[in-house]
């Protein structure tokens, strides 16, 4: 079986790595294919970023190939058919596929453009989030993809009950209400660091996060009166998305000089999964700042909010809840 993987991967983006890491472990179990391709931002640098984390993927790193995304003239040729039938299935998403409040391609619209037939033909699974859906070209779109996917893995409870205005009874068997997809890695991470007793060796710190989404006065004066608060915390800035997050670094020295930068991209995933582990305080604005620190149980600040971080840290919420009543039962 040949698979195609279609998301926005290899744009060091922290919370689509930690994605594409589970992601691909689960094709391996679930389908056992002998081809995986994963359309990447950066082909080159994603293929190294698993060679350097290929103790998450045996056996399948040998079946993986990174390749690039494809331009306008490659897109014209798989729209016109080109990649008729060359995969057996393809993944759409892992995180959130389908957002009308992002521009085109990125709000999903491009999907029945590119991959018509496989859709037609029902050869494609669909991962993440769906998104609101106040237009009613997004509630067509859904509609479609949510009736024709031969399977679907939602990470948010709002996604599954857009799944049932569209799905009978009978055809929400091949729906799985999973959570995160970056949830797995985290329990087998604080899994680890519990059960032996893992000891931060550095001093305390605090960890900033900002975005595009944060107001940058009203969230300035916010980080300024933490830092002030706290002084014997040392500040971290940590940009969950290196494109865009790293901005807001240098606009913060101005104003914090004794800030550090903690690069993700270099240290790898366990290092960084540990950062927001002991971290004393916390500030910021991504989910997937926001939604690891929630989940190992901090009383997080959130400088942004948007549909997709209430809707998920809501959920996380939830889910401690389950788990602290299954542990007293």
């Amino acid at each position: 079986m040949k698979i195609l993987i279609k998301g926005y991967y290899g744009y060091k983006n922290l919370g689509d790595e930690l994605i594409v890491f589970w992601l691909l472990n689960r094709i391996e179990e679930s389908f056992n294919p002998n081809q995986i391709d994963l359309i990447c931002g950066d082909a080159q640098r994603m293929e190294s970023r698993l060679i350097e984390h290929k103790h998450f993927f045996p056996p399948i790193l040998k079946k993986i190939n990174c390749i690039s995304k494809p331009n306008t003239k490659e897109q014209i040729q798989i729209a016109l058919g080109s990649q008729r039938n060359k995969y057996d299935l393809i993944i759409f998403g892992g995180g959130q596929v389908l957002d009308e409040n992002r521009k085109f391609p990125y709000n999903g619209r491009n999907l029945p453009l590119l991959y018509e037939d496989s859709i037609r033909k029902r050869r494609f699974v669909l991962v993440g989030g769906l998104g609101t859906d106040h237009s009613s070209l997004t509630k067509q779109l859904q509609k479609n993809l949510i009736q024709h996917a031969k399977y679907l893995i939602l990470r948010d409870s709002f996604s599954y009950d857009i799944t049932k205005k569209y799905l009978n009874k009978h055809e929400l068997h091949k729906v799985e209400l999973f959570g995160d997809l970056s949830l797995p890695l985290l329990e087998e991470t604080k899994d680890y660091l519990e059960s032996w007793e893992v000891e931060d060796t550095r001093d305390p710190y605090l960890l900033i996060n900002l975005s595009p989404l944060c107001d940058w006065e009203e969230s300035l004066k916010k980080i300024k009166e933490t830092v002030r608060k706290h002084p014997q915390f040392q500040p971290i800035y940590f940009p969950c998305s290196m494109w865009e997050d790293m901005q807001y670094y240098t606009k913060l020295q101005e104003h914090l000089p004794q800030l550090e930068l903690f690069d993700w991209t270099k240290a790898g995933v366990a290092k960084t999964v540990k950062l927001l582990y002991f971290a004393k305080l916390w500030i910021g604005a991504r989910l997937h700042f926001l939604y690891p620190l929630k989940f190992f149980g901090k009383e997080i600040e959130v400088l942004a909010k948007s549909h997709k971080n209430q809707i998920a840290l809501s959920d996380i919420d939830s889910w401690i809840i389950e788990q602290e009543h299954d542990h007293h039962h």
